[in-house]
């Protein structure tokens, strides 16, 4: 077996083994098939706040554009990365409640329930959920102090609003309401 090609002075060693890229350049994810589509078509700093509208597109998430449980306003398959929204569910076999914060095709935050009413990230994660039942409605707390306020499941909500993003607020306070064109 040769190792590479022969010189004067020898066999030569082979060239350095480059890793494999995880994604083409054309977009896709060669693990799983994923084509990674990103687009900006806004983006807004002001007032404490920066905001984009930001889509990327996941073509093998099935359902509507945000999983089946909201309606894809944006077109099937296309996530907002500024319009966060809450997933819920139960871990297979142990009947624990789960919340997944779903803020793009490629990120987002798992938790489970703690059986005390509070909420623990599933693989480590830095960010915090809190439940308010009260104002019917969950809190993601970023390492930075950024929170992001939901709509929570409550059967007396509209199901339009269930889980969705009900407003921002930045580490020092200001916070930005997202209001709907429905009843909540």
């Amino acid at each position: 077996m040769n190792s590479g090609p022969s010189s004067p002075d020898g066999p030569q060693e082979p060239p350095p083994n480059d890793p494999c890229p995880e994604s083409s350049s054309n977009p896709i994810t060669y693990a799983e098939g994923q084509i990674g589509l990103f687009e900006t078509d806004l983006d807004w700093n002001g007032l404490g706040f920066s905001w984009r509208h930001t889509r990327s597109y996941a073509n093998i998430i099935q359902g509507g554009g945000y999983g089946g449980s909201v309606p894809a306003e944006h077109g099937h398959h296309w996530f907002l990365s500024d319009m966060p929204f809450l997933t819920f569910g139960r871990e297979p076999g142990t009947g624990i409640d789960t919340v997944s914060v779903i803020t793009g095709t490629l990120t987002s935050h798992w938790f489970k329930s703690d059986g005390a009413g509070g909420w623990t990230n599933r693989f480590s994660g830095r960010a915090d959920l809190t439940h308010d039942p009260v104002a019917r409605q969950f809190i993601l707390t970023l390492v930075d102090g950024r929170r992001t306020i939901f709509h929570d499941n409550d059967g007396g909500l509209n199901q339009a609003v269930r889980g969705r993003i009900k407003g921002i607020e930045n580490p020092g306070g200001a916070r930005a309401d997202i209001v709907y064109n429905i009843d909540e």
